[in-house]
């Protein structure tokens, strides 16, 4: 399988590639088959995924937020941060971005290659991919906050969101294992409630991992293709970032 993003591919593929011990692509890497279907490349976290669902990313950590930096001259790829009250494995970002919140460099989303263990409290070496080095020089008064891959570690949706939607699963993902989930176009949702024909669903407040008639202020997942019945796993057009 051509794995440079985005590719097209067909429904077998797509099936054929479920719940791999090892990635074959990067995460988030898009596909798309020739009906409109749209995917992303993801790893389950620790619970495994179930045929249906609607996915959410892992819930982010504050702790990682408006950190301190040290100044770094425009073209650096290697930076010091200094993390809060908080822990992680090295590499937990890799693949995730670095965003400048406030302070010299503003706005910048910068990707991440690697970094060390991050410690409470304490300064850390992240490295910058070498084709996203710093564009201006960063101050000790820029902050900076670390944001994981969405599609790292996705989980059910619970009836509270505690991360942004990613996809749908198209089959069953064993915890930490890797596979595609939906985005675009015609797939199978488990349904909430009786929204009906035409009508736009979000992710249910109440049931995990079902849509439901959308809120008003929750994300839309797509529209309803059918006349929903609850507990069932039915057609629904989607429109996933």
């Amino acid at each position: 399988m051509n794995t440079t993003s985005p590719i097209v591919v067909t429904p077998a593929q797509i099936l054929s590639s479920n719940s791999a011990t090892t990635p074959i692509t990067d995460l988030g890497t898009r596909a798309s088959t020739r009906d409109g279907r749209e995917y992303a490349y993801v790893q389950a976290g620790a619970a495994p995924l179930v045929t249906g669902n609607v996915l959410q990313a892992a819930a982010p950590v504050v702790l990682l937020h408006n950190m301190v930096v040290a100044a770094a001259a425009a073209g650096s790829t290697l930076l010091s941060i200094t993390s809060g009250a908080t822990t992680a494995p090295a590499n937990t970002y890799a693949g995730g971005w670095l965003v400048v919140s406030t302070g010299a460099g503003l706005g910048y989303v910068l990707s991440v290659q690697s970094h060390a263990e991050i410690l409470s409290a304490a300064a850390f070496a992240l490295l910058l991919t070498s084709d996203d080095a710093l564009p201006v020089a960063l101050t000790a008064a820029s902050r900076v906050d670390l944001i994981a891959n969405p599609h790292k570690g996705v989980i059910q949706a619970p009836a509270t969101l505690t991360g942004a939607v990613v996809g749908v699963a198209v089959y069953p993902i064993a915890a930490n294992e890797y596979g595609w989930a939906q985005k675009r176009g015609v797939g199978g949702v488990l349904v909430d409630g009786t929204p009906a024909i035409g009508q736009a669903v979000s992710p249910s407040g109440t049931v995990p991992g079902a849509a439901a008639i959308n809120a008003g202020t929750s994300i839309m997942l797509g529209t309803m293709l059918v006349t929903g019945i609850g507990g069932r796993v039915q057609a629904v057009n989607l429109n996933i970032a």
